[in-house]
């Protein structure tokens, strides 16, 4: 009955996250790669992020947005400091220089909310082959191989009860 519950919170957790960082969703769950924003976000961390009407933004509020670099486009997330017709102006609290571009309210995919502490290092794990065998592989073949030995003691105790009549 435990290993049931346990499975089930497993799966209904896997579903709410699924449904969370799903296309359909504008709720985003962004890993941190860097450690431009420490000690408020590190890259430990895992940052949620929502649609904001960019109008709304003020200076001090954490962004996320794209940005293209040598040709490959990446997110960042870093605070806003300075506002203009233009867009934003944003610098990494660990950094020295602002940023030496403008954000324009396009490249914005949300706005910070808050962090899920240490998530982000679970998630780096999972996405590496011995962390697939370990989270996924290794749990999965034990669900199955339970459930074929309770599958098997089924179909064993139904073919005595007929062996007895």
């Amino acid at each position: 009955m435990k290993k049931t519950i346990v499975v089930l919170i497993v799966v209904l957790a896997a579903a709410f996250f699924a449904i969370m960082v799903s296309p359909l969703s504008s709720v985003k769950i962004l890993t941190v790669s860097g450690n431009s924003m420490e000690p408020v976000i590190s890259e430990k961390d895992v940052v949620v992020v929502l649609p904001s009407d960019y109008a709304q933004l003020e200076k001090g509020d954490i962004i996320a947005y794209k940005h293209e670099v040598e040709g490959k486009e990446f997110l960042f997330t870093h605070r806003i400091v300075d506002i203009n017709d233009d867009g934003f102006r944003t610098k990494g609290d660990a950094l020295d220089e602002i940023d030496p571009y403008i954000v324009k309210p396009t490249e914005i995919v949300g706005v910070f909310k808050f962090k899920i502490p240490y998530l982000g290092t679970f998630i780096r794990f999972a996405n590496t082959t011995p962390g697939f065998v370990l989270l996924i592989i290794i749990p999965a073949a034990l669900i199955i191989a339970t459930e074929i030995k309770n599958i098997v003691r089924i179909w064993y105790s139904k073919s005595k009860k007929k062996e007895e009549i």
